[in-house]
This record gives structure tokens, sequence and C-alpha cells, in this order.
């Protein structure tokens, strides 16, 4: 289990995530979600120790903010909405990158090539292994990344806007795979969604924020009590969704 004690993320002088707590669980999907500038991005950096943060973030009664960042990262895995690369590299490589924190550099020990080999297999990537990340789609490229921060082996995947400009079909292809690795290594999975469509139907709970606080923590169902989303957004978000199913349903 996932432990956030009032935890208080910073850039500068400026407190953008205030006094947050909560409990996230093996197994389950964790979907972030609220208007822009909720605070959202900087709760997951916050919890993966990378801004200034006060409080506590405990994996299984152990700190992670008191311990060096190599260990951090052997628990720990972070994809950013955004990431550059100014090299290139086969599909193959950019795994064994992931291996780093578990091998100290990009060496093929016998643990890091069962890894990788499972890990291409599971994402099918095998067929691409050799391809040049720079030739692949951006949603095999998505998934590349993806595939990469699981073969550190995390007990925590932080995800902000895993699906960010991907088409419907690579958006559920994606979440999908999350789902599916999350259950069967029983991986915690915080995500930051800003579909709501997708953190209804894929998370297992769903965490509402406005002004860097929590609004709400629970069920689909639960988020859709005593009008939460039309609070938050300041927009009647429920009428909304049902008035674009009725345009589905002529």
């Amino acid at each position: 289990m996932l432990t956030v004690t009032n935890l208080c993320c910073s850039y500068g002088q400026e407190e953008v995530v205030s006094g947050f707590s909560g409990e996230f669980h093996s197994g389950r999907i964790t979907a972030i979600v609220g208007p822009n500038g909720a605070g959202k991005t900087t709760l997951l950096k916050g919890i993966g120790n990378l801004l200034s943060v006060r409080g506590t973030v405990s994996l299984y009664s152990e700190n992670l903010l008191k311990i060096p960042r190599i260990q951090m990262a052997r628990r720990v895995a972070y994809l950013s909405q955004f990431e550059a690369h100014n090299f290139d590299f086969t599909v193959e490589e950019m795994l064994y990158m992931g291996r780093y924190p578990h091998s100290v550099g990009a060496s093929k020990d016998i643990r890091s090539s069962e890894i990788v080999l499972e890990t291409l297999n599971d994402f099918d990537l095998y067929a691409m292994k050799d391809k040049y990340f720079s030739e692949l789609s951006g949603g095999q490229k998505q998934r590349v990344l993806l595939a990469r921060a699981l073969v550190q082996e995390p007990k925590v995947l932080l995800l902000d806007e895993p699906t960010n400009h991907l088409d419907l079909k690579y958006q559920l292809e994606l979440l999908g795979l999350v789902k599916k690795v999350a259950i069967e290594r029983g991986i915690i999975v915080l995500a930051v969604l800003h579909d709501l469509n997708l953190a209804l139907n894929f998370a297992d709970e769903v965490l509402l924020m406005k002004s860097g606080r929590q609004i709400i923590k629970g069920s689909a169902p639960t988020l859709l009590e005593e009008n939460h989303l039309a609070h938050t957004y300041d927009y009647d978000i429920p009428t909304y969704m049902k008035q674009s199913l009725a345009v589905w349903q002529c």
C-alpha cells in the first residue's frame, strides 16, 4: 500500500498542492482528474519526489522521500506527459534503459534480458525491437515508453496523461495494457487523465482535485453523487455527457 500523508508540493515559493493525504492499493488504478491548474501533475510529481515537497510518502511503511534516488527508481516509475529524445535508439535499447536502476547501466545481465524479452512480448513489440524509436507511430512510441517504465519492475507507476495526443483506438489499447499489467503484477497505478470517460471506465477509483486540494476520492458512482463534477469544473458535466450519449443513440 502507498500512503501519502499531509503532502505539500511547491514550485519555488509557490505552494500548489496543500496537505494532501490518501491511500492507494496494489493492483488498482487511481485516475486523478480535475480542471486545468488543479494540481494533478504537481501531485504526481510530488509523490515521485520530483519537486520540492513536505510530508510523507510511504510504500509499505518505507518513506520514499528519504531514500536515495537510485532506490526510488527501483520502486517508482514515472511516465511524463512530454518526453524529448535528442538521440535515437532502437525499441530494444529503449527498454534496456529502463533497467538502469537495477543494473546501474544498460548492460544485458540475465534478469534484464529476461524482463526485456517478456515485456517486448507482452506489449507486442518484439517484431519491431530493432526499429528506431523515431520510425514509430505516436501510439507505438507511447507503448514503448510505457514498456520502458515497466521494465524497472516498479511497485508504483505514475502516469501523466499517458493517452495525450493518441486517437481513441490507441487510448483504449494503452489503458487496457495498463489495467492488465497492474492486476497481473500488483502495481499501484496513479494516472492523470483529462478524459472523464476513460477515467470512469478504466480506473478502480477516481481522485477529483481542484485548486491543489482533494474534492473527493472514490468509485465512479461516488464521483457522480451530489454533483461533485459540476462543482469542481464549474460546468454541468453529467448533463453534457448524457446529451452526448443521446446523440449516439439516434
